[in-house]
Order: C-alpha cells, then structure tokens, then sequence
C-alpha cells in the first residue's frame, strides 16, 4: 500500500492492489502470524482471491498438492502449500519459488510446481533421515543433560536447509534448547529453537 502510493502509474489502482491479496493471505499464514484484527481479515479475503488466481505458478502449485482452490483454507497453506515453497531455497534455490509465483508461461508454471514437489518430497526424505540419526545421538547421552543443559549436535551429512526443521521436531521433543548444524569446510551453518525464558540470542553473544 505504501509503495502504491509512490508508483505514479494507471496500472497500480486500487483494485489491482486487491489481486495481491493471494500472496499476503500465503505469506501471513506461512510465517505463522497470529489470525486476529487485521491479519484476519487479509488472510481471509486472500482466500478469496486464491481461489480465483491469476498466478499460474499458484495454480498448478494447487495441482500437485490436490487442493481444491474453491475450498482452500489456512491449513492448506501451512501444511500443504507453504511447505512446498519453502522447500525450493532449503534444497534447491529461492530463485525457483520466486519464478513460479511470478510465472506468465503455462508450460513453465507447470514444470516448476512439479520440480518444487519432487524438491518437497526430497526434503522430508533428508528431514527424516536427519531426525533418526540426532535422537540416536540424543538418547545416548540424555540423561547426562542437566535441567539447565541444552543440545548442540552437528554433522556433515545434514544439509543446513535442514537443520531448522530438525531444530523445531527436536525441541518438541526433548523440550531442551537446540542447536543443530552442518558442518562446512570452513564456516558451519545452522539454526537454533528455544522456548521462553531461555534467549538464543543472548547465549550466542556470550
């Protein structure tokens, strides 16, 4: 809306502002904005608008991960279509979701919505494996972890897309602050997850 206001162009009206509603209802719900006042209203009508697309990318999207677009709702979107988006930067390039949202060839839409789901697929694969060989480590040396311990595992075999994924089932789990990386040959990058009072942020800074 601010950035219409600057566009000096018959193109950017009022209504074709509405038609971005689709991906401001797909990006609130993927990054798990809480669903109230105006949030709400947005994701709300931006269903509406998904369901009606103009995004070729979105529709086909929707086809491989059998969605109604006449039915779609927010649990669609986290657990079906987000998944699937956020999937192309973990395993392959961000450029590739990037190209499908923005995509005016049918032929093209088509066949990046297919690479993302088979990218998708690869990353539960890679997400699973991953899980099995940390609880592994895990279980081994739980009970050695204090009340104030947290779990700080790595390796090379875990891709980085990965390990935020990891990092979240992990927590959930054992309930213990979690770090988990992979190794690089010179720099290991990683993600961390904690819950409250615990601070990620003032830990790493020590």
């Amino acid at each position: 809306q601010a950035l219409r206001k600057e566009i000096k162009s018959e193109r950017v009206t009022e209504s074709w502002e509405k038609w971005l509603l689709d991906l401001v209802a797909f990006a609130t719900v993927a990054d798990q904005m809480d669903l109230v006042s105006e949030n709400r209203v947005l994701v709300k009508y931006g269903l509406l608008v998904l369901a009606k697309t103009r995004r070729l990318g979105l529709q086909e999207l929707m086809r491989v991960a059998r969605i109604n677009p006449l039915t779609i709702t927010t649990q669609d979107l986290l657990y079906q279509l987000a998944p699937r988006v956020n999937a192309a930067s973990r395993i392959d390039h961000a450029l590739k979701a990037f190209k499908l949202l923005t995509s005016k060839d049918p032929s093209e839409a088509r066949k990046l919505a297919q690479g993302i789901d088979q990218a998708n697929k690869k990353r539960q694969t890679l997400v699973a494996h991953t899980l099995k060989e940390l609880s592994a480590r895990i279980e081994a040396k739980l009970a050695q972890i204090t009340k104030e311990g947290f779990i700080l595992e790595g390796s090379k075999e875990w891709p980085a897309g990965v390990c935020g994924l990891a990092a979240n089932k992990i927590l959930d789990r054992y309930g213990y602050p979690t770090f988990i990386f992979s190794e690089g040959e010179e720099v290991a990058k990683g993600s961390a997850r904690s819950y409250p009072p615990f601070s990620v942020v003032s830990v790493m800074k020590e």
